[in-house]
């Protein structure tokens, strides 16, 4: 994963008040203190099932993850989850905040997994694999903006930022579609990275 080196679409007191956030909830959650987390925090998911219902999103992770999960759980005397899944909701669009594929992360995942880079996978993964971008509040939980701290700093995504909101696009769609999105959200105006300023650009 490679990490973008300039910030001129965003306005850096957007990232600094994301990271200061980030640093306070990180250092309340122990997770990747406890042995072997280091196998979760690396482990590709890029196999978990996703089952989606009218904007619920349930994701199953595979077996070999399970093991991983269930053997975290045990040197780490931590209690172990059975059938364990992970959930959260995308709203198509939301009327009170004008914001589209609005994700809401509350039943993402349990204690033990969190801080240890899981829910920032699932993003990707749903980004990838059922939606072409997703979107979140500014202002939310701590949870969420640890998540939205790596998605904003991501390469492989398309992101952007304002007062409210933040957005992270799949890289490998069509102009048109992109260009789409853009039109819907037009008038949120959202500062975006380097990357998707220049393909921007290079269409006019």
């Amino acid at each position: 994963m490679k990490y973008i080196k300039r910030y001129e679409g965003f306005k850096i007191e957007q990232l600094r008040n994301i990271e200061t956030s980030v640093g306070r909830y990180e250092r309340d959650v122990n997770n990747k203190k406890n042995i072997n987390s280091d196998k979760i925090i690396n482990y590709d998911i890029s196999n978990f099932h996703i089952s989606e219902q009218s904007g619920t999103y349930i994701i199953y992770p595979d077996k070999d993850f399970l093991l991983i999960y269930k053997e975290y759980c045990k040197l780490n005397k931590l209690d172990y989850i059975n059938n364990l899944t992970f959930e959260c909701s995308i709203l198509p669009y939301d009327f009170e905040t004008k914001a589209y594929n609005l994700i809401d992360t509350i039943y993402l995942l349990p204690n033990n997994l969190q801080g240890l880079r899981l829910g920032y996978k699932i993003y990707k993964l749903l980004l990838n694999k059922k939606v072409k971008y997703l979107m979140g509040l500014r202002h939310s939980s701590n949870k969420a903006k640890n998540i939205w701290s790596y998605l904003l700093l991501d390469n492989d995504v398309y992101s952007g930022t304002n007062k409210e909101f933040n957005i992270i696009i799949n890289k490998n769609i069509s102009d048109k579609y992109l260009f789409d999105i853009l039109d819907k959200i037009n008038v949120l105006n959202i500062k975006y990275d380097d990357d998707l300023n220049e393909r921007i650009y290079n269409r006019r």
